[in-house]
């Protein structure tokens, strides 16, 4: 599988992430009160998968290319990067209440970010954007006999 490939992967389990995220927390009906402070297990279990949800987002994101970082300047991925580690290293004492905020006002411009890149990548217009100077510069050297 390619880089390119890989990311497009990733990406889609992004935005399928921040959907089953949304699907749980609708289904919960749960808000930033009992997300914050849990009453009973329903509302515990609810933000444990909501918090594995966003770790998996932002292990994918993690774990995308260079390529596709330079190219998808909307994604902002220190951001994602450090909410992950917090995730990841808090071990038990993550601030809900950032993680609410992260829920509630980033993750619809970030799956919009995503459903973008998704589309360029499989129209060919992302893919365009990278190839373009390494097919001019091939072009080029071997209109001048420079090319093999």
């Amino acid at each position: 599988m390619s880089a390119r490939e890989s990311d497009l992967l990733r990406l889609q389990v992004i935005v399928d992430c921040i959907d089953d995220a949304r699907e749980t927390i609708g289904a919960f009906d749960l808000g930033i009160d009992n997300y914050v402070t849990p009453d009973g297990i329903l509302d515990n279990t609810c933000r444990r998968s909501t918090d594995m949800l966003m770790l998996q987002l932002c292990e994918e994101a993690r774990e995308a290319t260079n390529e596709t970082r330079c190219g998808a300047k909307g994604i902002p991925w220190t951001s994602i990067a450090e909410a992950r580690n917090c995730l990841v290293h808090s071990y038990g004492s993550v601030d809900a209440a950032a993680v609410w905020g992260i829920i509630e006002n980033d993750l619809t411009e970030l799956r919009d970010a995503c459903v973008s890149c998704i589309a360029e990548i499989e129209d060919g217009t992302y893919a365009s954007q990278f190839g373009s100077r390494t097919k001019g510069r091939k072009a080029t050297e071997h209109r001048s006999g420079q090319g093999h």
